[in-house]
Order: structure tokens, then C-alpha cells, then sequence
């Protein structure tokens, strides 16, 4: 009796042994399909919830995925932006369908990454691997299966595997947090159909007892690897009434404007008269959105007045834009008070939408053939040297001579 369940013990453990070693090898092979697949079309969803003992945060998140032959279609829509990126293998177009805005661009042999025309586009293609690829980076430590079931995506039934798995413990995981993973995996094709990450982890080397738990599932309605793809996927047709624009941005809060045309300054002084725009034509022009409320924005003026006057002498053409609703003779008090000189004009909305401006202190280069030059907002100490690498690349002959026109 004795030797038939020591025998029954041996074979329930070396069974669940075995059940284990399976389940990490059909893991792995899944996860080996998503390394750097040619052909892909993939659609889905993701949502992801952040909570800790006093908050819950949830967002949602749709993506399509479709690679072909260097042509791609990328659609990805987050509660911060709606961004799509076609490319044809000539021509690639960046939509953005909130704005109703896109840009057209020729494919380049040489991309460069300093090419402010395709950063969005660069971005969208890193966001849209991340939902290939992440996964299939991980390094599996164990895994184990869990009942099968079945998933209904897009009125479809999908038989799964279904498999828990851990990362190998890392150098950040000394506190034991260490991610966990569930697939749902297709038993007809082995493709993952869902996947689901939770982690716990301190939100501040500050805070190490304030931790907060993140659950976050993607669903794949559809998933197909190295298959043919419709080739209409890789045009893009324009919306009814969707403007062409030079450049989009990441976001409303990382803009850079420089290397395009610069918005016409058809504003008046503080005084209430006209400014002849026409006279910065050919010139270089150095302008500063301020308010006198605006902290950074004094410290910005007063770092300008120590490069305004030894510069001015070599032909730059300093113009401050007053920035909101502030009373013009307060603004005027503000300028006599710190002496800061130079032709100060008086923004409107107009103005300040043409010049994407969220907020001061903003400061921006216009060089004599009219484009940006230098587009910065806020202010930083070292602002300073930067302004004037960006003067020297329009003319070497921009300087600032040692301490001669500080104040």
C-alpha cells in the first residue's frame, strides 16, 4: 500500500513537472514569434489601472498595427493624442484626426535624428513596436497553466491556453515586486489573444512605503503574422477638409517650431501705435514673449540685457512681446523700472496661436531669411550659451565680448 502511493506521489510530481516545463516552452515559442516579425497585422486594445489606498486611475488605449515590405500603417489613440502614420515606401503622411491636421513627406535614404519633420513619425513607429515587441523581451523565470478558456473577440470564439508566468527576478526587485504575466494564448495558431501585467512598485525612492499596483490588459482582436496585407492599408486618403501642415508635434507640450517660417509680428508698441513688420526683413531677430507677473520671465530679460547691447552693435534686432491681459502701463512701469530697452510690441491672439504659445517666457531666433532659428520655452540658467551657439550658426561673427556689454 505504502509503495503504491509513494508510486502515485512520483508520478503527480514528475506530471506537474512536466505541466510546467510545457507551459514555459509554449511561452517562449509564442513569445519568439513577436521578436522582429516582417509581415504583421495586429488590432487591439489596452487598459491600464493604477491604484493605491487612496486613488484610481484608469485609461484606455486602441491601437492598429499593419508592416509590410518597409510600407506601414500605424493608428494609435491614447487619452492625450490621436496620431496615424501611413508610409508607402515613398511617401509617408502623418495624421492627426483631432486637429484635422497631416503632414506629406518623401521617404528619407538617410533619415537623420535630428529631423524635426519626422519626429512624430518616429515616435508613432517606437509606440507602435512596443505593442509587438515588449513581450517578447521578457525573460521568462517560470510559468505554470491555468484552466483554458474562451475569449470572445470581435463576435468570435477563441479557445486559450492560459499561462501564468514570472520574470526572472532582476536588480530592481529586491523588494520582491516582481512582475507578473497571464497569456491567453490561441491553442489553433499559438498567438497571444490577451495578455495581462501587474506589478506593485514605490512611487518615489522618497515615499518607499507608498506603493502603488498596476494591472494592465491587452486585448488582440486581430492578430496575423507573416500574411498577406491589402495594400490600400498603405495610402492615405485625406479627409474631407483636413488641412496639409509643415510639421506636427508629439504633443502640445514638446513643440518645436524651429526651421519654419516665422508668424508675422503685425502687432503694436505698448504705446498704441503701429510696428512696421517690414523691418526685420533680412535681419536677425531675437524675440521674448513676458509678462512682469512671470517669474522666469524677469530672469529671462535680465539674462537678454547682458547679451542686448554688445549684440545689437553686430546688427541683432531684440524685440520683447508683452503676453496676456496685463495693463499696459504697468507693463511700460515694468520696462523703465529694469531698463530693459529694447522695442517692446503688445501680443494678441492672433499672434500668440501663430506662435503655438502655452505659456511664457518664450524665446525664439528669426534668421535674416525669415525661419526659426532657436524656438525655447521657459527658462533655464544655461539659456544663455545657447542663445548664442544659435546666433553664431546663422553668423559666426556673432559674439559676446568678455563682460564689455554687461550690466
Amino acid at each position: 500500500m505504502r509503495s503504491y502511493s509513494w508510486m502515485c506521489f512520483v508520478i503527480v510530481f514528475i506530471a506537474g513537472q512536466c505541466s510546467a516545463q510545457d507551459a514555459r516552452t509554449l511561452l517562449l515559442g509564442t513569445l519568439a514569434k513577436y521578436k522582429k516579425p516582417s509581415v504583421f497585422q495586429i488590432e487591439g486594445t489596452q487598459e491600464t489601472t493604477v491604484t493605491d489606498q487612496i486613488q484610481r486611475d484608469w485609461h484606455f488605449e486602441q491601437f492598429r498595427l499593419v508592416s509590410a515590405n518597409r510600407k506601414y500603417h500605424f493608428e494609435i489613440k491614447t487619452p492625450e493624442q490621436w496620431n496615424v502614420a501611413i508610409g508607402d515606401g515613398k511617401t509617408q503622411w502623418i495624421f492627426q484626426p483631432w486637429k484635422n491636421e497631416y503632414t506629406l513627406n518623401p521617404v528619407s535614404e538617410h533619415p537623420s535624428d535630428d529631423d524635426r519633420d519626422n519626429v512624430l513619425n518616429d515616435f508613432v513607429t517606437r509606440s507602435a513596436w512596443h505593442y509587438i515587441q515588449d513581450s517578447s523581451s521578457l525573460k521568462i523565470g517560470s510559468a505554470e497553466f491555468l484552466p483554458e478558456e474562451t475569449l470572445i473577440l470581435s463576435g468570435q470564439q477563441v479557445p486559450c491556453y492560459v499561462i501564468r508566468a514570472s520574470e526572472q527576478p532582476g536588480d530592481q526587485d529586491r523588494a520582491g515586486n516582481i512582475p507578473q504575466w497571464t497569456f491567453w494564448i490561441e491553442k489553433q495558431r499559438t498567438l497571444i489573444r490577451k495578455q495581462m501585467l501587474e506589478t506593485r512598485s514605490s512611487v518615489s525612492i522618497l515615499q518607499p512605503l507608498h506603493q502603488v499596483d498596476v494591472t494592465q490588459i491587452t486585448y488582440y482582436a486581430k492578430v496575423d503574422l507573416d500574411q498577406s496585407v491589402d495594400d490600400a492599408l498603405f495610402v492615405f486618403a485625406v479627409p474631407q477638409d483636413a488641412i496639409q501642415v509643415r510639421r506636427l508635434f508629439v504633443n502640445d507640450h514638446n513643440i518645436e517650431l524651429k526651421g519654419l517660417p516665422a508668424p508675422p509680428l503685425k502687432l503694436k508698441t505698448l504705446d498704441g501705435n503701429a510696428f512696421d513688420s517690414n523691418s526685420l526683413k533680412g535681419r536677425t531677430v531675437l524675440v521674448d514673449f513676458w509678462a512682469s507677473w512671470c517669474v522666469p520671465c524677469v530672469q529671462q530679460m535680465r539674462s537678454l540685457a547682458k547679451l542686448e547691447e554688445n549684440l545689437v552693435k553686430q546688427g541683432l534686432v531684440v524685440i520683447g512681446i508683452n503676453w496676456g491681459d496685463e495693463d499696459p502701463d504697468v507693463a511700460r512701469r515694468f520696462i523703465a523700472k529694469n531698463g530693459f530697452g529694447w522695442t517692446h510690441l503688445r501680443a494678441d491672439n492672433e499672434t500668440t496661436t501663430a506662435w503655438l504659445l502655452n505659456g511664457v517666457p518664450l524665446v525664439a531666433i528669426i534668421d535674416p531669411h525669415g525661419n526659426i532659428a532657436y524656438y525655447h520655452t521657459g527658462y533655464e540658467e544655461p539659456e544663455e550659451s545657447a542663445i548664442m551657439n544659435a546666433l553664431r550658426e546663422i553668423d559666426p561673427r556673432f559674439s559676446l565680448a568678455s563682460n564689455t556689454g554687461q550690466r
